[in-house]
């Protein structure tokens, strides 16, 4: 990854953000601007890129690809946010990508063809991001009109050392985090047609299991869909050691909608027993102290909006949401947050 170089602060570089009130030290000005550095965002700054275009894209997370995430845990390797990409037009598109770079392995699904990673999926995350102009820890307030430009203020995170600084737009900003926070992100600017719209994602309640052995364990499917099926409450259950035979064999349990949002804020041991129920009505009985809990509040959109992604201009600036809230009726959660990308760069 590269990390862009900021222009000249000028004389509003002390200035106070508006959001927090936190101390500026700088101000970095590019044309475009992408928010979130999931796979809608890292589709859309490689076009930029290969474009040759000025923009810089900002990320909250310590690493790129949203809920491409991998977990290492006890010596087993997990793809706790995305188990598998699943065929789609552009999801064949990127697999490609990740095939030719050696990170990608077909698999057969029961919904069709499907790819994995023995790298995890964080590995084609960081490759999509390799050589963009991209700052990760960076938590976006909300944005401000200034004239014909659009204000971020950034709020670096984890251990980054630098302070708070201002990233001032002129050409495009393109929000593509999670719609809740997109709506944090560019509301005041794009008034009701954004805040208004109902937040698409369900919560979801993930065990991370390390076993002793795979004596036992079934060979496949990858993922087993638990919708119609026991344990009741789950979702679905992946054998995460057929991706990483080179670690511990792990096992995923994934909890359904309704069960993760009740136990979401609940006291890890409540989410724990839980998931240990789930576990011992599959026939595993793990070691509690060899499984972890995750839980991501906007695991996939369940109800996307119906439109590939909105458009405003403020001032000078045009502003875009878009991401895998939107383009409803295009497949899976990946497909959708691609789909929405390649409108965004249609329309820009």
């Amino acid at each position: 990854m590269r990390v862009v170089e900021p222009r000249s602060a000028g004389p509003d570089s002390n200035n106070l953000a508006d959001a927090g009130m936190m101390a500026v030290t700088e101000r970095k000005k590019t044309e475009i601007c992408v928010v979130g550095a999931g796979l809608a965002g890292l589709w859309i700054a490689r076009k930029l890129e290969s474009q040759g275009a000025d923009y810089l894209l900002l990320d909250k997370g310590r690493t790129p690809g949203g809920r491409m995430a991998t977990r290492r845990f006890e010596g087993g390797l997990f793809d706790h946010g995305l188990p598998v990409l699943e065929d789609g037009p552009l999801t064949d598109r990127l697999a490609a990508l990740g095939t030719t770079a050696g990170l990608l392995n077909h698999v057969d699904l029961p919904s069709g063809a499907g790819w994995y990673s023995r790298q995890g999926l964080s590995a084609l995350g960081k490759q999509l991001a390799d050589g963009l102009a991209i700052e990760m820890s960076c938590r976006v307030g909300e944005a401000r009109r200034e004239g014909d430009s659009v204000i971020l203020p950034v709020e670096p995170e984890g251990d980054r050392e630098d302070g708070p600084f201002e990233v001032e737009v002129s050409g495009s900003l393109i929000v593509t985090a999670p719609l809740p926070q997109a709506q944090e992100v560019a509301g005041q600017l794009f008034g009701d047609p954004l805040t208004s719209l109902p937040n698409p994602y369900s919560a979801c309640l993930v065990g991370l299991a390390v076993l002793d052995s795979e004596i036992g364990l079934p060979g496949g499917p990858l993922v087993r869909s638990l919708e119609d099926s026991p344990p009741a409450g789950f979702d679905s259950f992946v054998l995460e050691f057929l991706k990483f035979p080179d670690n511990k064999p792990g096992v995923s349990l994934r909890a359904d909608p309704e069960e993760s949002a009740r136990l979401f804020d609940s006291p890890e041991e409540d989410q724990l027993e839980f998931l240990m129920g789930g576990f011992k009505e599959l026939g595993l009985e793990p070691d509690p102290a060899k499984v972890q809990v995750k839980k991501w509040r906007y695991s996939k959109p369940v109800s996307p909006i119906g439109e590939s992604h909105l458009k405003t201009v403020v001032g000078g600036v045009e502003l875009f949401v878009a991401g895998d809230s939107f383009s409803a009726g295009s497949g899976t959660p990946v497909e959708c947050a691609l789909t929405s990308a390649e409108s965004v760069l249609r329309s820009s």
